[in-house]
């Protein structure tokens, strides 16, 4: 403050001497003045005039449009705050005693949360177990991003918040539940548009896909999907990349029943997804047979002696890929063991040995299906069982008998012949005489060593073929004292 003396002729003129306030406005300093702000956030600053002088301080915010509170703090410092109420470039303006201040206008960058904006596959449908991730992106402006996480059960969940220092932030959480989770997420501890963000999680696998049986070309094949435990989503099946139509049918709520009718024998994939999301363990192979179209041939499928190897071969080439399986019974209801060897592209060999014998059961399986015909009647035999009685030497023109006893030997065709010296057959008659008893009538037409071949399924029975003489009697002299006149009593 300065006085000022006025004289006029040496004399103080009236007033004087008049007090005079110096000022220097380019002394007013600013502190706290963030170039940033929020809408609905109070801005705040301090402004030292103390070495200023006297005078009288102005601040308007955007030409006065938004009033602005000033608190003498004593000392001439002061403390200024206004609330932006819109997210547009803010202008201080200040003046001291009409002069404006060094810096004024100061401008002041507002922002709302109404600018940030979050995406990513974290805040759709979420996979469980797995890392889910979406960015927030804040442009220009900095501040700080939090984001807090609850699940289903209402538990919080960890998440890291990064800055990426582009203008964006990841942030990154592991669902562990199905069900919905909330996620808030704030910029400046406003929570930005659409927060919170309600997002579904769900679980691939704890979707239950029944067993696929091998399939037949024709029939439908059908398996069940239980979707009851894995969430909320969109369930998608395709097989064969969707050249063979499915149809799915609810059984029951989140329980499904999947159809398709496959038109060739060849292996067939099947293609679940869940929210675009492959199942665990899928695509699943599914053989598909065409059973009509396996054939089988050899003597081990008709008859076939006992303790003696025997086979048949079972081909496949044209009915798909599978596996064969064969279950030979005994007649005692015993099993016999088999032997498979082969592959479905070359046909497979069956080996087994029976031990009894009588009628055995052979079924024959391809991909779980009995092929045609099957079970197919295998007739075991035992030659050694066949028992011939009777064969003795004959005498030319005498019908002659002997028995062939096959009671114990199963099953067979029987044949017979009998060949004198000459090798000429000697026609002979077989007749029934009891039950697997029969009896051969014949008629030696020639002297001399004779043969009779007896064959069960074309086997030689025990002893055949067997020898045996005939005689001609016409042929026979008799001479001696024994043929005329003798005494009694003496040799």
């Amino acid at each position: 403050e300065y006085l000022v003396d006025v004289f006029y002729y040496g004399k103080p003129i009236p007033g004087s001497p008049y007090r005079v306030q110096a000022f220097d406005w380019s002394r007013i300093t600013i502190r706290n003045l963030r170039n940033q702000g929020m809408v609905n956030r109070v801005i705040e600053f301090d402004i030292d005039a103390s070495h200023a002088g006297s005078g009288n301080l102005e601040i308007m915010v955007n030409d006065g449009t938004i009033p602005c509170s000033v608190q003498n703090r004593g000392n001439r410092q002061f403390h200024a705050s206004f609330m932006p109420k819109e997210a547009v470039p803010h202008y201080i303006q200040m003046r001291f005693n009409g002069r404006d201040v060094p810096g004024s206008p100061w401008n002041v960058d507002i922002k709302s949360a109404a600018h940030v904006t979050a995406s990513g596959q974290g805040l759709q449908v979420i996979s469980a177990k797995r890392l889910a991730t979406f960015e927030v992106r804040t442009g220009s402006f900095d501040g700080n991003v939090t984001c807090n996480i609850t699940s289903p059960k209402g538990r919080s969940v960890p998440n890291r918040v990064i800055n990426q220092h582009d203008g964006s932030y990841r942030i990154e959480y592991t669902p562990m539940e199905v069900g919905t989770y909330i996620i808030d997420v704030k910029f400046e501890e406003m929570p930005i548009p659409g927060s919170p963000y309600h997002v579904k999680s769900y679980d691939t696998g704890s979707i239950a896909i029944s067993p696929i049986p091998n399939g037949m070309v024709g029939k439908p094949s059908e398996f069940t999907i239980d979707v009851t435990r894995a969430g909320e989503g969109q369930l998608e099946i395709m097989v064969n990349r969707g050249a063979v139509p499915n149809s799915v049918r609810m059984l029951s709520k989140g329980v499904f029943l999947v159809s398709f009718v496959p038109r060739e024998a060849r292996t067939h994939q099947v293609e679940v997804k869940f929210n675009g999301e492959a199942l665990p363990n899928t695509p699943i192979s599914v053989p598909i047979l065409d059973t009509s179209r396996v054939t089988v041939q050899g003597d081990g499928l008709r008859q076939v002696a006992v303790n003696r190897q025997s086979f048949f071969r079972v081909q496949t080439s044209a009915a798909g890929e599978a596996e064969l399986t064969a279950r030979v019974t005994s007649p005692t209801n015993r099993l016999i063991p088999t032997r498979i060897s082969g592959a479905p592209h070359s046909g497979f060999d069956v080996e087994f040995t029976p031990n009894e014998v009588g009628t055995h059961q052979v079924e024959i399986e391809y991909g779980g299906v009995p092929i045609p015909n099957s079970p197919f009647l295998t007739k075991v035999y035992d030659v050694s069982k066949v028992m011939v009685h009777g064969i003795k030497d004959s005498v030319v023109g005498k019908a002659t008998t002997f028995v062939v006893d096959v009671n114990e030997a199963g099953e067979g065709n029987m044949e017979i012949s009998i060949t004198g010296t000459s090798g000429q057959n000697i026609q002979n008659h077989v007749r029934q005489v009891g039950q697997g008893r029969f009896e051969v009538n014949y008629t030696p037409v020639e002297n001399g060593h004779h043969r009779a071949n007896v064959t069960f399924n074309r086997e030689h029975v025990p002893g055949s073929p067997f020898q045996f003489n005939v005689t001609d009697a016409s042929k026979l002299n008799a001479t001696g004292d024994g043929l005329g006149l003798v005494p009694c009593n003496k040799p």
